[in-house]
C-alpha cells in the first residue's frame, strides 16, 4: 500500500502508469501531483508538480521509454519523461536506501544520455514556445554540484529576463528551494520575494516551505507587494507569523489590517485585537466585516478612526441605537451631536433616542454630560433636555448634588411651563437642594410666585419671600400669617410698610412694633398726627423704641409728652415727665408754646397746667 503526504489527502488519484524499464509507477492526481513509485517495495521516491491544472487523463507513451502524456482540464497536453536528472536527484538524498535505488535504477534503466526529470508542457495547438525550450536549456546548465555563489548568479539571470516565475516553480518540482533562499538573501533580492512567493502559490507549494523562506527574508521585502500577492491567491493565513513579527517593530496600515483579516476569518480573538491596535484601517476592515455579516465587529473597527459619518450611517442602518449613543458620548461633539439632533424627523424615533441617552447617561463623566446638555439647547431640545437632567439629577447619579445640573433641570422646567406640567416644578423643587437662589426671580418671570417663595425660603431670604406675597400676590392676609410663621424683623417691617400704604395705621404699628424698627417712626408719627386716633398705638410703638433704642430717648419723650399733652392725658403726662431725664426746662417748655400756637393745646387744660408747673 503507498501512503501519500497527509496535505494531499484529498487530492484524488486519476490513474497510475507503469514503466517496465524501470519497474517504476507514477502515480498522477487530478490536482497535477506526480508520485515517482519503486514497484518492487511501494516506496515513494519522488513527488512533484507537472501541472496547476487540473489532470483529466494519463496514457503510457508508446514511442519512448519511462514515458507517459496527460491532457488537463484546459485542453494543455503533457509529456513526462524520467531521464538522468531523477537519478541525480535521488543520488544527493540523505536516505541510504533512497541513494541504493538510484543506481538500481541508473542500472535498469541503461541512461546514457542526459535528460530533464520534469513536464514540458505542448499545447494542443503544438505551439511548444520557445520559452519553454529556453528554460529547459537553462535547467540542463545547471550543474547541481556546483558551488553556491554559481547557482545564485544563474537565478537560473532569470529574473532580469523576467523568467523567476517559471523557475522558481521549477525549483520547487526538483525540491531546489535552498537555491532560491541563497538568491533572495545572499544575493540581495529581497524585491524578487513576492513573484517568487506568487509562484510557490501557484506550485501549492507547501506550508513550511512558505514559511521557511518569508522567515529567511524576514523585513527586507516589499511588505505591502507581499501581502498583495498572498490576497490575491487567498493565502493570507500563511503569513501570519511573518506579519506577526513585523508588526512588533513595524505600523505600516497594511500590515496590521492584513493581520486584522486574518484574525477575523480564523477568529482568532478580532474583537481583542480591534479594539487595542491603532494603526489598521478602520474603514477597510469595516466594510470587509460588514460583507461578512458581522455588524457588532465592524463598528468596532469603523469607530476606531472616528469615521463618524460612517458610524452614523452604519449604526443607523443596522438599527445599533445603543452603540450609537456611545459612541457621541465617547466623542464629546457638540456639533455632532446636534447633526444627529436635528435628522430625527419622527417623534418616535426621537424618543427612542432619549431614551437610550437617558438609559447611559447616568455613567458618564462630567464633561462627557455637559456636552449633551449643550447639544440640546443648541437644538432646542427642552424636552429632551430635561429627560435628560432628571435621570442626572434625581436618578441619584455621582453628579444629584451639581449646582448647575440642578440649576439648569429646574431653569428648562420654568421655562418649558404649561398648565398641564405645572406641578412638576414645585415636586422638583422639593425634591433638591443644591440650586441657586436667583431661580426665584426667574420664576416670578413666568408667572409661579408660590414656586418663587419656596425658592426664597429655601436659601432663607424670607425678605423677598414675602416681599412676592405682598408684589405679586397682592395678599396682606397671607404675609401677614407669613410674618407671624417666620417672626423677622425685616419681614414684620416688609408687612407693617404694607400696610401702612394701605392706610391700615394700626396694623402697620404693630408690625413695625414687631420688628423694633425705629427707622419710621417719624412716618408714623406723621401718620398719626393725620389720623388723630391712633395715638394709643403710637403711644405702645415709642415706649418699645425708648425701651429698645437708647439713641432715640429724648426724641420718643419729646414726642410722647406732646401726645399726652394733646390728648389730656393728665395721669400719664405726669408720670412719664415724673421719670424722663431726657427733657430739659427749656425742652419742656417749647413744646408747650408749640401746643399753644398750633391750638392743639389750650391754656386751661389741666395737662396744660400740669406742664406748665414743670416749665416753671
Amino acid at each position: 500500500m503507498v501512503q501519500l503526504p497527509e496535505k494531499h489527502a484529498k487530492d484524488p488519484i486519476i490513474q497510475i502508469q507503469g514503466s517496465s524499464e524501470s519497474s517504476l509507477l507514477f502515480l498522477v492526481t487530478k490536482q497535477g501531483n506526480m508520485y515517482i513509485i519503486d514497484a518492487w517495495n511501494g516506496v515513494v521516491v519522488h513527488q512533484c508538480k507537472i501541472t496547476d491544472n487540473c489532470v483529466f487523463a494519463t496514457a503510457p507513451d508508446l514511442s519512448s521509454p519511462n514515458t507517459f502524456v496527460g491532457v488537463t482540464n484546459r485542453g494543455q497536453v503533457l509529456r513526462v519523461k524520467i531521464g538522468t536528472d531523477l537519478i541525480s536527484v535521488l543520488q544527493n538524498q540523505p536516505d541510504q536506501h533512497i541513494q541504493s535505488l538510484a543506481d538500481e535504477l541508473a542500472s535498469r534503466m541503461s541512461i546514457e544520455a542526459q535528460e530533464p526529470a520534469v513536464a514540458v508542457p505542448t499545447f494542443a495547438s503544438q505551439q511548444a514556445g520557445d520559452e519553454e525550450s529556453e528554460i529547459e536549456e537553462q535547467l540542463k546548465a545547471i550543474n547541481l554540484q556546483s558551488d553556491q555563489e554559481t547557482l545564485v548568479q544563474v537565478l537560473m539571470s532569470c529574473a532580469a529576463a523576467g523568467k523567476l516565475d517559471k523557475f522558481t516553480r521549477t525549483a520547487y518540482y526538483t525540491q531546489n528551494l535552498p537555491f532560491l533562499e541563497s538568491f533572495l538573501v545572499e544575493g540581495d533580492n529581497p524585491g524578487a520575494v513576492p513573484t517568487v512567493l506568487g509562484a510557490l502559490f501557484d506550485c501549492d507549494a507547501d506550508e513550511p516551505s512558505i514559511k521557511h523562506l518569508l522567515d529567511a527574508v524576514g523585513g527586507k521585502c516589499p511588505t505591502v507587494e507581499v501581502i498583495e500577492t498572498a490576497n490575491k491567491r487567498n493565502q493570507l493565513r500563511l503569513l501570519l507569523p511573518w506579519l506577526e513579527e513585523r508588526s512588533k517593530a513595524d505600523t505600516t496600515e497594511e500590515i496590521h489590517t492584513t493581520l486584522a483579516k486574518i484574525y477575523i476569518d480564523f477568529n482568532h480573538d478580532p474583537d481583542t485585537f480591534l479594539e487595542e491596535n491603532q494603526f489598521y484601517n478602520g474603514a477597510e476592515i469595516g466594510r470587509y466585516l460588514e460583507d461578512r455579516g458581522d455588524p457588532q465587529l465592524a463598528f468596532i473597527a469603523y469607530k476606531k478612526d472616528n469615521v463618524d459619518e460612517k458610524v452614523l450611517e452604519f449604526t443607523s442602518r443596522h438599527h445599533m441605537l445603543a452603540k450609537q449613543v456611545k459612541y457621541l458620548l465617547q466623542r464629546q461633539d457638540a456639533e455632532l451631536w446636534g447633526k444627529v439632533l436635528d435628522s430625527y424627523e419622527d417623534p418616535y424615533e426621537e424618543q427612542r433616542f432619549f431614551d437610550e441617552i437617558t438609559e447611559q447617561i447616568e455613567n458618564c463623566e462630567a464633561e462627557e454630560i455637559s456636552v449633551v446638555i449643550r447639544a440640546f439647547m443648541n437644538a432646542s431640545k427642552e424636552m429632551g433636555m430635561i429627560q435628560v437632567l432628571e435621570k442626572v439629577v434625581l436618578g441619584g447619579s455621582s453628579f444629584a448634588s451639581n449646582t448647575s445640573l440642578q440649576n439648569l433641570l429646574l431653569l428648562t422646567l420654568i421655562k418649558g411651563t404649561t398648565p398641564a406640567n405645572k406641578d412638576k416644578v414645585m415636586r422638583t423643587l422639593q425634591r433638591l437642594d443644591n440650586y441657586a437662589v436667583d431661580l426665584g426671580p426667574i420664576a416670578l418671570q413666568y408667572d409661579l410666585p408660590e414656586e418663587a417663595i419656596f425658592v426664597f425660603e429655601k436659601h432663607e431670604d424670607y425678605c423677598s419671600a414675602v416681599n412676592v406675597m405682598l408684589d405679586d400676590m397682592h395678599s396682606l392676609p397671607k404675609a401677614t400669617t407669613y410674618a407671624e410663621k417666620v417672626n423677622r424683623a425685616d419681614v414684620w417691617s416688609a408687612v407693617g410698610k404694607a400696610q401702612l400704604e394701605e392706610s391700615h395705621l394700626e396694623d402697620a404699628i404693630d408690625c413695625y412694633m414687631n420688628a423694633e424698627d425705629a427707622t419710621v417712626m417719624s412716618v408714623l408719627i406723621s401718620a398719626a398726627r393725620a389720623h388723630g386716633n391712633c395715638y394709643p398705638a403710637l403711644v405702645k410703638y415709642l415706649k418699645l423704641i425708648k425701651e429698645t433704642c437708647a439713641g432715640e430717648q429724648q426724641r420718643v419723650d419729646t414726642e410722647l409728652i406732646w401726645i399726652y399733652l394733646v390728648t389730656g392725658a393728665t395721669e400719664a403726662l405726669k408720670t412719664h415727665l415724673d421719670s424722663q431725664q431726657t427733657l430739659s426746662p427749656e425742652v419742656l417748655k417749647a413744646i408747650y408754646q408749640k401746643g399753644q400756637e398750633d391750638g392743639q393745646v389750650s391754656a386751661g387744660s389741666e395737662t396744660a397746667a400740669l406742664l406748665s408747673e414743670y416749665v416753671g
